[in-house]
C-alpha cells in the first residue's frame, strides 16, 4: 500500500511552551484553527494518552473522525492516530513537534496517510486536502499566538423549564426562527449530512445598529447540545464559535468564544476604544440575542408540535 507523507513547517513569534500549549488544547481548535469545527474528548484515555471525536472541514464537507494521541510536554511533540478514519482515508497519521528558534518557535507539522484501495487518484485528493489544512492550520497557529488578548469566552444561562427534547428540536430547527424570534429576519438552513448543517442567517444586533449576515456549520449532538462554527463572520471577529447545551434539570446555557478584530475596535468605538470596550460590546450584542433565543424556547417549546 501507498503511503504518502507531507512536512509543513512555520516560525511563530511566540515562546515554544505558548506555542505548544495551543496545539495540546483541543478544545480550543475550533476557535483557533479554521478548519476545525469542533473537537471532544472521548472517556478510556488518562494523562499523556488522549481520544478525541473531530469533526472538521475536508474539502467543503465537514467530516468526522476519531483520534489518538500522545502527548510530551517536555519535547513539545504531540504525535497522532486517526483510529477511526473518515473515507476515502484508509489510515492517517501525524505529529506537531514545537522547537524554539530564536526569539519565537518554529512548528513542524508531519503526515502519514493512505487510501482505500490503495488508489492512486484517491490519494491524490487526499493530499490535495492535507496540504490545504496543513497551511491553513499553521497560518491560524501563527495568527493565534498574536491574538491571545483579543480571545473572549462567556456563557450564559437561562431556566427553560421541562422538556428537553422540545427545546433541543426548537433550536436544532432553525429553519423557523424568522416567524418565531424577533432578531431574527432571514434562515437558509440545509442539512447537508446526518447532524451536520449549514446555516445562513441575517440577524439585527440586540444592541441596535445595522442587519448581520452570518453563515455557520453547526452540529447536533442529541439530545442535548448544538454546537457551531461561524464561517462568515462579522466584520468586527475573527472568529465565534459557540454552543447550546439544553439540560435535563431544565437549565440551557449558550457559551461562546469569539476573537476580536484589533483593527476594528477603533473604527467602531474611535481611537480610545480598547480591548475591554470591545470584548463588553460584542458580549452584550451576540450574548443578548442568544440570551433571547432562549427565552423564545422557554416560551414557545411547550407548546411545539
Amino acid at each position: 500500500m501507498q503511503i504518502r507523507q507531507t512536512e509543513h513547517a512555520i516560525t511563530v513569534p511566540a515562546p515554544a511552551g505558548t506555542v505548544y500549549r495551543l496545539i495540546a488544547d483541543a478544545e480550543r481548535w475550533p476557535a483557533i484553527f479554521t478548519p476545525t469545527v469542533h473537537v471532544e474528548y472521548l472517556p478510556g484515555e488518562a494523562g499523556a494518552e488522549q481520544r478525541l471525536r473531530i469533526w472538521a472541514f475536508a474539502g467543503d464537507a465537514v467530516r468526522s473522525w476519531v483520534s489518538h494521541r500522545t502527548l510530551d510536554p517536555v519535547a513539545r511533540r504531540v504525535a497522532f492516530r486517526q483510529t477511526s478514519p473518515a473515507r476515502p482515508v484508509a489510515a492517517m497519521r501525524g505529529e506537531w513537534h514545537v522547537v524554539p528558534s530564536g526569539e519565537g518557535s518554529e512548528v513542524v507539522f508531519r503526515h502519514w496517510f493512505s487510501a482505500e484501495n490503495d488508489d492512486a487518484d484517491v490519494l491524490d485528493r487526499i493530499e490535495e486536502v492535507v496540504e490545504h489544512n496543513s497551511r491553513a492550520e499553521l497560518d491560524s497557529l501563527r495568527d493565534a499566538a498574536n491574538r491571545a488578548h483579543l480571545l473572549v469566552d462567556w456563557e450564559d444561562e437561562v431556566a427553560v423549564g421541562p422538556g428537553q427534547e422540545r427545546v433541543f428540536r426548537f433550536l436544532a430547527d432553525a429553519a423557523q426562527w424568522p416567524t418565531l424570534i424577533p432578531h431574527v429576519a432571514r434562515v437558509d438552513l440545509h442539512e447537508d449530512a446526518a447532524g451536520v448543517q449549514r446555516l445562513e442567517m441575517d440577524t439585527v444586533p440586540s444592541t441596535g445598529g445595522d442587519v448581520h449576515t452570518t453563515v455557520s456549520v453547526r452540529v447536533l449532538l442529541p439530545p442535548e447540545t448544538i454546537v457551531y462554527k461561524q464561517t462568515t463572520l462579522p466584520d468586527f471577529l475573527h472568529a465565534h464559535v459557540g454552543s447550546w447545551h439544553v439540560r435535563e434539570d431544565g437549565g440551557a446555557v449558550a457559551k461562546h468564544t469569539v476573537v476580536l478584530k484589533e483593527e476594528a475596535i477603533t473604527a467602531i468605538l474611535g481611537p480610545e476604544g480598547t480591548v475591554e470596550q470591545a470584548a463588553a460590546l460584542v458580549r452584550r450584542s451576540i450574548g443578548g440575542n442568544s440570551m433571547a433565543t432562549l427565552r423564545r424556547a422557554r416560551e414557545l417549546a411547550p407548546t411545539a408540535p
